[in-house]
């Protein structure tokens, strides 16, 4: 068994495409503009099929890069679906909470901290096997990068809250 700060640098860099994936449309709108949404009534007006494209494109090529520097012999399925994975697990947040009521932007803790990590995981794993201990890592280690980078984004004047 892994030492835990190993087992976590690993896991991190297993589940980078995931993180790359959903930053992605939120450049991509700072740069362009918003794009075409996917469909607002049922995810509102930020989720566009060019964030979702382009996400999944840019989590894949990050998987790739990865490949090739650390020559894992790992499918690229794994990475098209953990990438498409983590923007499937933010749109059905984002269903979610369009069905509760809860407005666009607003924060829900925690959901907004685990769709895509969410997302990721199942995607990855219908692809590839994952250990459970591996899943629990991702989960928590993203969950608490997502609240460092947020706020980081939100010092920076990137992002309007801070979570």
């Amino acid at each position: 068994m892994k030492r835990m700060p190993a087992a976590i640098g690993e896991t991190l860099w297993l589940f980078l495409p995931a993180g790359v994936a959903n930053m992605t449309p939120v450049f991509l709108t700072r740069l362009c503009g918003p794009g075409v949404p996917v469909s607002p009534r049922l995810f509102g007006d930020h989720k566009s099929w060019r964030g979702l494209i382009a996400g999944t494109a840019a989590g894949t090529g990050c998987f790739l890069l990865q490949r090739r520097i650390d020559h894992r012999h790992l499918p690229l399925r794994a990475g098209v679906a953990m990438s498409g994975g983590a923007l499937i697990g933010d749109l059905i947040k984002s269903f979610a909470k369009r069905r509760l009521g809860i407005q666009a932007g607003s924060t829900w803790v925690p959901f907004d901290q685990v769709d895509y990590i969410a997302g990721a995981i199942a995607g990855t794993r219908a692809a590839i096997p994952l250990p459970p201990r591996q899943m629990a890592l991702a989960a928590g280690s993203f969950v608490l990068l997502h609240f460092a980078v947020s706020s980081i984004g939100y010092a920076l004047g990137i992002k309007e809250k801070a979570l």
